[in-house]
């Protein structure tokens, strides 16, 4: 019962943008910790400080608009109808951490740029290929076709389509 709980915990993460009681503004190191933190999850989802990382990020990503992530669930629907998947929560919360890292790194890219989303999911997809390499059963065909779709330089187009889905 351990996805319950994280996932419960995720979306009220989702949420706390609504209720956020401060905006906080990032420093330049805090910025450069974003995407540093957001790209060793990717290459080790299961490092010692993973879950610390995954909590400094949720903790400055949701009470800033600098970068403001726009989250789009429609992009990860198969992994929220996975409810007995090991690694759900941390694959829904890698995008998100994806976007707020391209944003940072990306200047002039706006929050509901097709850019952003797609670097959102590349991030997600590095983060389950890392899982998978430590993790045989951590395999899902959803997101072994999302792969195959981007080694085909098709994950634009997916993830477009998909977009459509959240609205204006």
């Amino acid at each position: 019962m351990r996805t319950l709980p994280l996932l419960l915990g995720l979306l009220l993460v989702l949420a706390l943008p609504l209720f956020a009681q401060e905006n906080i503004t990032l420093t330049a190191d805090d910025k450069a910790k974003v995407v540093k933190l957001t790209h060793a999850l990717e290459a080790d989802p299961l490092g010692a400080d993973a879950r610390a990382s995954r909590k400094w990020l949720v903790d400055m990503l949701t009470n800033t608009n600098d970068p403001n992530v726009v989250v789009c669930p429609v992009l990860f629907n198969d992994l929220l109808q996975d409810k007995k998947y090991k690694y759900q929560s941390e694959l829904i919360a890698q995008p998100i951490f994806g976007q707020g890292a391209y944003l940072l790194e990306h200047a002039d890219a706006k929050d509901r740029d097709l850019a952003v989303f797609v670097a959102g999911v590349d991030s997600q997809l590095r983060e389950y290929e890392a899982f998978v390499a430590k993790d045989a059963k951590a395999k899902r065909p959803y997101l072994d076709a999302l792969i195959a779709a981007r080694d085909k330089k098709e994950l634009s187009a997916w993830v477009e389509e998909h977009l459509k889905g959240c609205g204006p």
